[in-house]
């Protein structure tokens, strides 16, 4: 079967198919552009809160990418107005579109690899690590002791006879 210019009107059987091929490509053009906003909207956040991890070439990246998705997003739902208003035509699988679409992609899922990265990156740096708290309990036929401790703590335990003491 001969591809058809962008230019044709489809037949009735096309018809159904490419306003459903065109409607998906719009929900999924939407719903990049809300996660790219949101994107930025949690970068700025960890910004604001003061723990921010990123390096701040990183985050300009970030945020500059992010940015440009949702122009793309914007830009190809322009253009797919246009294409159906001048051709008549709700096929959205050609050469322009395509284009479009897969930058707006690429600008999405780069920084999202960036942002995973380095919350990894961040995750198992032993230098960031929050304390962590811990008890520590010993049972003998006497005594049932218990001692709460953090990750900074050093404990000693001395035991003299039935007596049992507990020095930082």
């Amino acid at each position: 079967m001969p591809k058809k210019k962008e230019t044709e009107k489809p037949t009735k059987e096309d018809s159904q198919h490419l306003k459903d091929s065109c409607d998906y490509a719009i929900s999924i053009t939407k719903t990049l552009l809300s996660y790219s906003s949101a994107g930025i909207a949690f970068v700025i956040s960890i910004i604001l809160s003061g723990k921010n991890f990123y390096p701040s070439w990183a985050t300009w990246v970030i945020i500059i990418a992010l940015a440009l998705s949702i122009l793309l997003g914007l830009f190809f739902l322009m253009n797919i107005v246009g294409h159906i208003n001048q051709f008549e035509n709700y096929n959205v699988n050609i050469p322009r579109l395509r284009k479009i679409t897969l930058w707006q992609m690429s600008t999405f899922f780069i920084p999202i690899l960036l942002l995973g990265g380095f919350a990894i990156w961040h995750g198992t740096n032993n230098e960031n690590k929050t304390p962590v708290n811990s008890s520590l309990n010993i049972q003998t036929e006497k005594y049932n002791l218990e001692k709460e401790l953090d990750n900074t703590d050093t404990l000693k335990i001395i035991i003299n006879g039935d007596k049992i003491e507990f020095k930082n």
